[in-house]
């Protein structure tokens, strides 16, 4: 096994792998959610003059399977920066062989192969093998002032990547997320924050320069986000009093840049932003929404709860959520109106009216149950679900799957964890007041115009929908409960095409966050939801 940090004989300076250009075919897509900015604060950088690079001794140490699945890239970005790839397989990084071998992030030049534009190298393919999956990663370095050290920006970075946030890594860097099996889904993916202005497709070939920097969304069978777009998102999140705080711009190779919006998700430990945004009074939305109480101690939710205590709502205990084992059944879902949603089991039922109580619900479930507001605020999981310090964030994140459910878990059957998901999905899109027959609005062929449509959301996926091509984006981990990601689907012999647009010039630094402190104390979370 080698060192990701290998020493290489060069007859060139690692600067010349710098600066490449790129781009890809436009079309038209309408958003369908708020409307655009009316000014934009950052402008797209300019690609650099595409250079007559001289290749680097060391590139002669790659030797990928030509026979693999091509990884064509296109850098429009303008950084003047050496662009680097690292390939996963969910566990280890590929090796200079195209073998996943390296326990530590192995740092791949793009320019060293013949599909990235430009190249001066010839016949020599960047690929990927088949049958695998997990991320590719794609970040800049500024020449390494060793010249005989391939520059590695990701350092000790552990698979699953670097941090996001204020000076957690002052250089630009996104993934893919990519599956080489016939039918899979490849998709960018900014559920962890969004950090360069990345566009993707699989068929056609390498995107060609100049296709990403319109303002308006390329047409599918591009995903992605063009240059000016991504611009768009920093200003209009920027401006937001609660989200502005999730941006980040800082300098790079002399450049002050947007560089990465995290996502609330990730908020916690990186930015001041305010994790229980829902459940405080004091981020309630203005003007207070009619459906709130006098005095909604927490926060929106509570006004949530007072809309169901009156006018209960459909929901369906799906596997199609992502959920192993659920009934299927249709539930009823009121509240006490101050700190629980209340589910009563109604069978087949396809509306709450008239409806009456399952009498066989699922094993070991009592008929009705309630769902404490604390498990979409915060607090302490259980042992059997990591236990230890405080869970923050917990509405904006998917922190729960079919190994929390079971006695002495957070959820004591399949239906309760599928409700759950359920009410986060709806919190965050914005279609918990919905009187769709049957929540969350849009499991089944949903339309895009329905989502953010309440008085709170999650106002970072809301932006970031609405500027992507097709308003696709995995900007949280519900989107693709309608398949609103921003993902392909790959067949052989289909190649992974992805360009890099032009990063925007950013109008300010952003400053060194305070983040909001862990509640002291944290109460352990409701367990066993489904028993009471």
């Amino acid at each position: 096994m080698r060192s990701s940090s290998i020493l290489f004989a060069l007859t060139a300076c690692v600067a010349v792998l710098a600066g490449c250009g790129g781009g890809g075919s436009s079309g038209s897509v309408t958003p369908t959610t708020s409307a655009t900015p009316t000014s934009v604060a950052t402008t797209p950088a300019p690609p650099p003059a595409t250079p007559t690079p001289t290749l680097a001794a060391y590139c002669g140490n790659y030797s990928l399977p030509a026979t693999g699945v091509p990884l064509n890239l296109t850098d429009d970005s303008g950084l003047g920066a050496v662009l680097i790839v690292y390939v996963t397989n969910g566990t280890d990084f590929m090796d200079q062989n195209g073998n996943f071998t390296q326990a530590t992030a192995y740092p791949i030049p793009a320019a060293c192969f013949s599909n990235t534009q430009p190249s001066a190298a010839s016949n020599k393919p960047l690929t990927i093998p088949n049958g695998v999956g997990g991320r590719i990663y794609l970040a800049y370095a500024t020449p390494n002032p060793n010249p005989s050290v391939v520059p590695n920006p990701f350092g000790s970075a552990s698979v699953s990547g670097p941090n996001v946030g204020y000076a957690a890594n002052p250089f630009p860097w996104d993934k893919v997320e990519y599956n080489t099996s016939a039918g899979a889904t490849i998709d960018t993916t900014q559920v962890d924050a969004l950090g360069l202005p990345l566009e993707l497709s699989v068929s056609g070939g390498a995107l060609p320069s100049g296709g990403g920097s319109s303002c308006t969304a390329n047409a599918l069978p591009i995903v992605g986000v063009t240059s000016c777009n991504y611009g768009k998102i920093f200003t209009a999140l920027a401006a937001d009093p609660n989200y502005g705080s999730l941006v980040v711009a800082q300098n790079f190779n002399g450049k002050l840049i947007d560089m990465q919006v995290v996502a609330p998700k990730d908020s916690v430990a990186f930015t001041s932003f305010q994790w229980n945004l829902f459940g405080l009074a004091a981020n309630l939305p203005v003007p207070t929404p009619s459906i709130c109480p006098a005095s909604p101690a927490n926060g929106y939710i509570t006004c949530v709860l007072s809309q169901y205590q009156t006018t209960p709502r459909l929901f369906q205990a799906s596997n199609n959520i992502g959920v192993t084992g659920a009934s299927g059944d249709s539930y009823c879902a009121s509240s006490d109106g101050s700190a629980n949603f209340i589910f009563t089991d109604v069978g087949s039922a396809t509306s709450c009216t008239g409806a009456t109580p399952n009498p066989n619900p699922p094993a070991g479930q009592v008929n009705p149950f309630k769902m404490p507001i604390a498990e979409f605020t915060y607090g302490v999981p259980p042992a059997a679900d990591g236990g230890g310090a405080c869970k923050q964030a917990i509405l904006f994140s998917q922190p729960w799957g079919n190994a929390n459910v079971g006695s002495g878990h957070i959820f004591a059957t399949a239906d309760a964890f599928a409700l759950w998901k359920s009410v986060t999905a709806d919190l965050n899109r914005g279609t918990m007041l919905s009187t769709s027959a049957t929540h969350p609005v849009g499991v089944t062929n949903p339309s895009f115009g329905i989502f953010f449509q309440d008085p709170m959301y999650n106002t970072y996926a809301q932006v970031i929908h609405q500027y992507f091509d097709g308003n696709l984006a995995y900007a949280l981990a519900y989107d693709d409960l309608g398949n609103f990601e921003s993902g392909v689907i790959w067949n052989s012999p289909d190649s992974i095409n992805v360009r890099i647009n032009a990063v925007p010039t950013a109008s300010a630094a952003t400053g060194a966050p305070t983040p909001v402190a862990v509640p002291s104390p944290c109460a352990a979370l409701p367990i066993n939801v489904g028993t009471f």
